[in-house]
């Protein structure tokens, strides 16, 4: 598939980004506006599907981690009522990803991790009947004994879609597995491992992919949230671990992103012992992308506080205009729904990913740009760091890359689909693997679909 055509088919959006500057409070209090129906025997991890042109007719998507026949995965309208339920013995953990090319077209789905079972489900969701059928391929996705966490992953450039799995069991819980999810020829989806690593002493349930920045966070009951590069081919070294003290009670649990179109946003953990979640920041600290330290706690003042989390930064209803923050209520046995302005209040990052009514981008983010830019980057020469703008007319994927003398790329600093705009990224003169560059010349280029400008720049130490 071309770029041209993933342009035509890809989930559209018109992003508008707000920064309200103040002084971030230690705890942010907040009260559930919606909930969902309750689950039969136990909620657990939470979802969220954006229909592709009627975000009102979005799903929250959630599992019941009881055994048949109460146990089931469950989709509800956005006023929590109950769109559908599948009947599914002990399934844990849930996450969706859009526009997967199967069958010759693309296709959103769902991957469940069943505890009993040993394997991968996976669903496809249809936008005109808003309901969920079973499209894993016919041999099944076995994985290791007692799946527990589960995370999609979905590299940029290729559109490559990975499934990222943690166990429970003691003698698979120290590793990650991550399988690629492709079509079987069928239409339907297999699974194929292509790597495994780790050497974790806690369980691992809570994760997230971040896709635009290639990251991925696994949190480890007890211990804190590890950073890994999400893309197999960047290896397995240990990029951070963070939140290991922060004032938290008992184990780390649920992981959620509320990501940015330009790096900025916010890494949630559930804390369900001090019925809390922690906040902090996606891109790191200037210089120093792999330094994440706690901005804010935030508290409710309704139910019980569970292990999940989910958000995302789409409008979806007039009840959540801003983006919605999914958050497991564990007394409930449901999910409360809360508006994410109800958090970032006067504090914190808002950043609206809409989808039109016609599927087809809204460009007007765009209006004055008068073509494609790469700017030379400021300062140069620059040591530790430096800032890259570049602008896009139109809403399309993009590259932005460093490379030595001798034509080797060091690092890649955005990878993905952006909007139209004025965009902007720093490099902290590392490469990608988090290696210090020594002073020299070095060549900054941009590339998007017809496009490709470079830049000179020197580092000196």
């Amino acid at each position: 598939m071309t770029l041209r055509m993933l342009r035509r088919v890809a989930v559209s959006l018109s992003v508008s980004a707000v920064t309200i500057f103040g002084q971030v409070p230690d705890t942010i209090t907040v009260t559930p506006r919606l909930a969902t129906t309750a689950v039969l025997t136990d909620a657990d991890d939470p979802a969220i599907w954006i229909h592709p042109t009627r975000p009102e007719r979005s799903l929250i998507l959630g599992t019941d981690k009881g055994a048949a026949p109460n146990g089931g995965l469950y989709a509800w309208n956005l006023d929590g009522s109950l769109q559908q339920r599948l009947v599914l013995p002990r399934p844990n953990n849930v996450d969706v990803r859009r526009g997967v090319p199967l069958g010759g077209q693309l296709v959103d789905i769902a991957v469940v991790t069943m505890r009993a079972d040993h394997e991968l489900r996976v669903f496809a969701i249809s936008p005109e009947t808003r309901t969920l059928t079973e499209i894993t391929t016919a041999g099944g996705i076995e994985v290791f004994k007692s799946p527990y966490g589960l995370t999609l992953y979905q590299r940029w450039h290729d559109r490559a879609l990975f499934a990222i799995v943690s166990s429970k069991h003691d003698s698979t819980r120290s590793q990650l597995w991550q399988l690629r999810l492709q079509d079987d020829g069928s239409g339907r989806v297999q699974g194929t491992l292509v790597r495994q690593w780790g050497n974790h002493a806690g369980i691992i349930e809570g994760m997230v992919a971040d896709d635009q920045l290639g990251y991925l966070y696994a949190s480890e009951q007890g211990a804190g949230i590890h950073k890994y590069y999400a893309d197999p081919d960047h290896g397995d070294e240990p990029l951070a671990l963070f939140a290991t003290e922060d004032g938290i009670a008992g184990n780390h649990k649920g992981l959620a992103l509320y990501a940015c179109p330009d790096g900025t946003g916010y890494l949630l953990l559930a804390t369900p012992k001090d019925q809390a979640l922690r906040l902090y920041p996606r891109d790191g600290e200037p210089g120093q992308p792999h330094r994440h330290r706690l901005l804010t706690t935030v508290r409710r003042t309704q139910g019980e506080t569970g292990v999940s989390v989910e958000v995302t930064n789409f409008r979806t209803s007039n009840d959540f205009a801003n983006g919605l923050l999914v958050w497991h209520d564990e007394l409930g046995r449901r999910f409360s729904l809360i508006g994410w302005e109800e958090i970032a209040r006067a504090f914190l990052h808002v950043c609206v990913a809409a989808v039109t009514s016609s599927g087809v981008a809204d460009e007007s983010a765009g209006a004055g740009i008068a073509g494609f830019a790469l700017h030379q980057n400021h300062p140069n020469p620059f040591n530790p760091q430096t800032r890259i703008q570049f602008d896009l007319p139109a809403a399309g994927w993009v590259q932005l890359a460093v490379f030595d003398v001798l034509g080797r790329r060091l690092k890649t600093l955005q990878e993905g689909w952006l909007p139209a705009g004025a965009h902007a990224a720093w490099w902290d003169a590392t490469d990608d693997r988090s290696q210090m560059a020594p002073s020299g010349t070095y060549y900054l280029r941009l590339h998007t679909e017809g496009f490709t400008e470079t830049r000179k720049m020197t580092l000196l130490r």
